[in-house]
């Protein structure tokens, strides 16, 4: 198997690509898909990833991170579709709406 992650599966929704270094990509090389939304801003950023690895699991993460972690050093988490569906469901007021509400899109169509 490649140790080469395939960018053409990533689904890019926010303002800025993800940086990947191996160190933090590893559980990232079996995902059949992956859909984020990063934006990055100096020192720190923001955003949400969710993936499907190829055993039909998923996985979430917060891209939240300042500049002594990348956005995804403690990524993706196991989690029940059910449970990431609830999670990214939000109300317009709140402050990650903008972001949930591109990925639950996205997921939605990709499940």
């Amino acid at each position: 198997m490649s140790s080469e992650i395939d960018i053409s599966k990533w689904h890019q929704l926010g303002p800025d690509p993800l940086v990947l270094f191996e160190w933090n990509t590893n559980n990232l090389k079996l995902a059949d898909w992956v859909v984020y939304w990063y934006r990055e801003d100096g020192y720190e950023g923001s955003g949400v990833l969710v993936c499907k690895w190829a055993t039909g699991e998923y996985g979430m993460t917060n891209l939240s991170h300042c500049s002594c972690y990348g956005p995804i050093d403690d990524a993706p988490h196991t989690f029940t579709l059910k449970a990431i569906l609830a999670d990214l469901e939000s109300s317009p007021e709140d402050y990650d709406y903008a972001e949930n509400s591109a990925v639950l899109a996205k997921v939605r169509e990709l499940i």
